[in-house]
């Protein structure tokens, strides 16, 4: 952010496949931790999948980022695309691994 002389680092995910490559098994446990009815069918895949990134983004549990006004801002994430940003590279690195360890 040149215009507040700050450094910031961001990574950008994009899930290849997204919709496809969900765990059965892991996506029905989400679904009744987030109290949903179990269904299938392709019109619900975005959702679905949306639904475990979203338990994903919980379990990462990030608190650092930058700060814009009086918010902090580690993570965004839209359909199957994740920005993780940092003001320094290591925080990127950190937030990156939390990422991998909550996708396996």
């Amino acid at each position: 952010m040149w215009e507040f002389d700050k450094e910031v680092n961001t990574l950008f995910i994009d899930f290849e496949k997204a919709y496809d490559s969900i765990h059965r098994l892991t996506l029905f446990n989400i679904l009744k931790e987030f109290n949903i009815p179990r269904k299938q069918g392709d019109a619900l895949s975005p959702i679905l999948f949306n639904l475990v990134l979203e338990k994903m983004v919980r379990d990462m549990s990030i608190s650092e980022g930058i700060t814009l006004g009086l918010s902090k801002i580690g993570l965004q994430a839209y359909a199957d695309d994740i920005a993780i940003i940092g003001d320094n590279i290591e925080i990127v690195k950190i937030h990156c691994k939390k990422l991998m360890d909550a996708t396996n």
